[in-house]
């Protein structure tokens, strides 16, 4: 499902990612682990092309990503990633927060997502979340 093959990546001299190779099957689950500065969130970014490597190969789903013209759009809809500090719009409650990207990105109709979103935070005991905003 992905793979990295010999992915290098630096910012300066500072060698970040040193000929990375893994491959992750459909329906597997990793944890990527380690010290803060050694690397994961430049890997991770690096799947979905958000950081583009210095050299190396990105295939996700059997197409590459590390070529002109790579159907990055595409993947991007089907590849997410959560950031360590994650930050909501502070300005939306929770449910407006979780259904922004179905209803913008894939098109999704806003009823749809709102009941996907509430089945979604009912499944992770926050239902009764849903129209809080951030920070309350």
């Amino acid at each position: 499902m992905i793979t990295l093959n010999e992915i290098n990546k630096s910012f300066g001299l500072n060698h970040v990612l040193k000929d990375v190779n893994i491959h992750i099957k459909e329906g597997e689950k990793v944890v990527v682990l380690g010290p803060s500065g050694s690397g994961k969130s430049t890997m991770i970014r690096c799947i979905n092309m958000l950081g583009k490597p210095d050299s190396g190969r990105v295939i996700v789903d059997g197409k590459e990503l590390t070529i002109p013209n790579a159907p990055l759009k595409k993947i991007r809809q089907e590849v997410a990633m959560v950031f360590q500090q994650f930050n909501l719009y502070p300005h939306m409650n929770v449910l407006e927060n979780i259904t922004i990207a179905p209803v913008m990105v894939q098109g999704i109709k806003k009823n749809q997502a709102e009941k996907t979103g509430i089945e979604l935070l009912d499944r992770v005991g926050l239902a009764d979340k849903a129209n809080v905003y951030p920070g309350c």
